[in-house]
């Protein structure tokens, strides 16, 4: 059974954001010193790779940077929902939602090596 487009509206979808998210989205940001982990340029947004939850509450904290949540600019953060790179979850549209994962292997790659690099640079300068 398909769900219309009004159930999928109807859905609660701030369940995806604890009430400290805008904190949290800026440390992931601030992991990659503001930097997106697929281009470089300067990344204004974070993506939700996969939902974990319990109990249906989303379990979005700092252990998530760079494991499930990623710095993007707005152009990767749109090639992150493309369907090709995302799989949507008919059943749970909310928290069932999830990059497919050969796009994840990119983000989490992309994130590591932009870490590294922040790394390598800090070194330099303050060495």
């Amino acid at each position: 059974m398909n769900r219309s487009k009004n159930d999928i509206q109807d859905q609660d979808w701030s369940i995806r954001y604890p009430d400290n998210w805008r904190e949290i989205s800026w440390k992931c940001r601030e992991s990659t010193n503001f930097k997106c982990c697929l281009c470089g340029d300067e990344a204004t947004q974070t993506h939700h790779a996969l939902y974990t939850y319990r109990d249906g509450k989303v379990i979005a904290d700092f252990r998530g940077i760079g494991s499930y949540l990623f710095p993007l600019c707005e152009d990767c953060h749109q090639l992150a929902h493309h369907p090709f790179n995302y799989r949507k979850d008919s059943k749970n549209p909310v928290l069932g939602n999830k990059n497919s994962p050969r796009f994840y292997k990119l983000l989490r790659d992309g994130w590591l090596k932009t870490r590294k690099n922040q790394k390598k640079f800090s070194n330099v300068i303050f060495k």
